[in-house]
């Protein structure tokens, strides 16, 4: 199966809150396609830098024959009590309705926030025009101050990966969960960076250092 995933925004500016839109939904994004691969699915970026209204993004996903098409958002609104997770898809589309309400329940669950459900949409380019089935994640809302304490991309794209068949292992061994999960202790500020040292060598020391010591703290 082959899985299209965009970046919403991505090159522009996406909403702006407490929180970063395109920021929040890059860094989901970085953590989904490791997981999407591990399961075995062929993942194919859809990103097309400055592409308003999706026109690129879309036009660019429908030259690779793909079986779905994932864009991944964080919502936004004037009315800062607006809050939780909801996954939108092309209305009338029963099979991504489906999909749709289970990846809002199990997003909503891993963060703790409220349920919004499928919502379907048809006058959003992405969603009307993509010629595979496209879902658009609105993981929480940038704009709400209880969401954005509950932020936490790591368990946004566990809760759409798992989904689709992700079992996350008990101990962490690819370079992007150890690193997330040194950043996320407090451990590593450069999370990057790190990366980009283990890349240099990949079965070296620094990464089964990292590798231990970010196992040592899950399993406390």
């Amino acid at each position: 199966m082959k899985i299209g995933v965009n970046i919403g925004h991505y090159g522009t500016v996406g909403a702006e809150g407490i929180l970063s839109e395109v920021k929040c939904n890059t860094e989901i994004y970085n953590q989904l396609i490791p997981m999407l691969e591990k399961v075995g699915y062929e993942v194919i970026p859809c990103n097309v830098a400055k592409a308003p209204d999706y026109v690129s993004a879309t036009t660019f996903a429908n030259t690779q024959d793909l079986d779905l098409l994932i864009s991944i958002h964080n919502n936004s609104h004037p009315n800062v009590s607006a809050n939780g997770t909801e996954v939108l898809y092309y209305t009338g589309n029963e099979e991504t309705k489906v999909l749709a309400e289970k990846l809002s329940l199990s997003i909503s669950s891993k963060l703790g926030t409220r349920n919004r459900g499928a919502v379907p949409r048809n006058n959003i380019h992405i969603i009307s025009r993509s010629k595979a089935p496209c879902i658009l994640i609105e993981g929480f809302f940038v704009s709400n101050k209880e969401d954005c304490a509950k932020y936490d991309p790591h368990k946004i794209a566990l809760g759409i990966a798992e989904v689709f068949g992700y079992v996350k292992s008990t101990e962490l061994v690819t370079p992007n969960d150890i690193v997330w999960e040194l950043g996320h202790r407090g451990i590593v500020t450069d999370k990057q960076g790190m990366l980009d040292e283990i890349s240099k060598d990949p079965n070296g020391r620094l990464y089964w250092l990292a590798r231990k010591t970010a196992n040592m703290t899950v399993n406390k």
